[in-house]
């Protein structure tokens, strides 16, 4: 999907205009900083939150767009 969408952002920009594209994609560590082995992670998000900020970052100078 990543691959998707930062070929989505390459067609829909100004290359002149394109600097940046920030992708985090964590990788799970094997052991905590315990020291413990690491069995799986939980996550969570707030969906209406997420949904409320997105806009905000879209509106900013230079952003062409944002996927989550």
């Amino acid at each position: 999907m990543i691959d998707r969408w930062l070929e989505e952002v390459k067609h829909k920009a100004d290359p002149e205009e394109l600097g940046m594209i920030l992708v985090h994609n964590g990788i799970v560590r094997g052991a905590s900083k315990l020291g413990e082995p690491v069995l799986g992670m939980k996550l969570s998000y707030d969906q209406k939150k997420l949904n409320s900020i997105i806009p905000i970052f879209r509106k900013r100078p230079g952003v062409v767009e944002v996927k989550v």
